[in-house]
């Protein structure tokens, strides 16, 4: 079996679940799987395989061919020895195969060409329906509240060949706030290509009290857009001289959603400015993403803690059988409790 991930984009749950058979229960070629995929640092020679899994040279060689010959890692030369290479979509997808591989009967839950779960993702709702009251002619109006919650959005997709539908996010997230019965009392301020100078410029003006990252992360890093319509890839900003920018003003922020891959690590360092943090433990895919901010802000504009919110989140992931439902995270400065984080009444 060789998997071929030209058309990761239209196939990707189901490379992911051939990749997790291909594994499979071999516990040399989980180690080997791993190790070539430990960090960022694309090629690996033997030596260094060898320094990471305690296993043989021989033994890297046999496993490690089976998961060549099966597509899932690349094969070349390093310092005059056999190497082996990252291949990007396994990179992105690394964890999703690992949890498949150590949990093989999740693999049925996964919607692939070849498999529909008897769950589908457009009729999952925690919305129950209320009999209609026959003496009842006007239907209940929103409550209304002045303005008291203001969410700046920003979303960045500057990587043409590692596109995301932020546009979708920010589309969905809108509409559920429009459903709310606080929707009067939310303000929200939708900041597309976003650059750092347009996050200088909404805690100027707009003053929020929540500030939303659509796009990608990771390695500490949010990717901003660039400068020119014609730069492509974005401009990768440490959390440093974010958590910077953010302090940079007289009325901070409350809370940090990070809608991006591998945001967890090193969040913490804005809890410095801010009550809480959500962000993701993981690379997530990029329909989950959306799934859940929808969700999380329907929950927020009804009134719910942010604690409440992230539950909700995650819990329509899980229900609508996602791999991804375990990444949201929360982490929240001494003495905040999200359970009791709310923004409206």
């Amino acid at each position: 079996m060789t998997i071929r991930v030209t058309d990761s984009l239209s196939n990707a749950p189901e490379h992911i679940v051939e990749a997790a058979k291909a594994i499979g229960r071999s516990d040399y070629k989980l180690k080997i799987f791993k190790a070539v995929y430990h960090h960022k640092r694309r090629e690996k020679s033997l030596t260094e395989i060898a320094a990471l899994t305690g296993l043989t040279k021989m033994q890297i060689l046999q496993a490690g061919g089976a998961l060549r010959k099966s597509g899932i890692i690349g094969q070349g030369k390093k310092a005059g020895e056999t190497s082996y290479e990252q291949i990007e979509f396994f990179q992105h997808n690394k964890a999703k195969i690992i949890r498949l591989v150590n949990d093989p009967s999740k693999i049925a839950d996964v919607a692939t060409k070849r498999n529909t779960p008897p769950v589908k993702r457009d009729v999952v709702s925690f919305v129950r329906t209320e009999p209609r009251r026959r003496n009842s002619r006007r239907k209940a109006q929103p409550k209304k509240v002045e303005k008291r919650l203001r969410i700046a959005f920003l979303a960045t997709n500057p990587d043409a060949a590692h596109a995301l539908r932020t546009d979708i996010e920010m589309r969905d997230v809108a509409q559920a706030i429009r459903k709310t019965n606080y929707r009067d009392a939310v303000d929200t301020r939708y900041i597309p290509a976003a650059r750092l100078g347009d996050l200088l410029d909404a805690l100027n003006e707009f003053r929020p009290n929540i500030i939303h990252f659509s796009g990608h992360g990771g390695g500490q890093t949010l990717l901003f857009d660039n400068e020119a319509v014609y730069d492509d890839g974005g401009e990768e900003i440490d959390f440093g001289l974010i958590n910077d920018v953010v302090s940079a003003t007289d009325e901070m922020p409350i809370l940090l959603v990070f809608n991006a891959c591998d945001t967890l690590n090193g969040a913490d360092i804005f809890l410095q400015n801010v009550n809480a943090v959500v962000a993701m433990s993981d690379s997530i895919d990029d329909a989950a993403a959306v799934f859940f901010a929808t969700r999380f802000y329907s929950a927020i504009a009804n009134g719910q803690s942010v604690g409440t919110a992230l539950k909700q989140g995650k819990l329509i992931l899980k229900a609508a059988k996602f791999a991804d439902a375990d990444l949201p995270t929360a982490l929240c400065k001494s003495g905040v409790d999200i359970n009791k984080l709310t923004f409206l009444p």
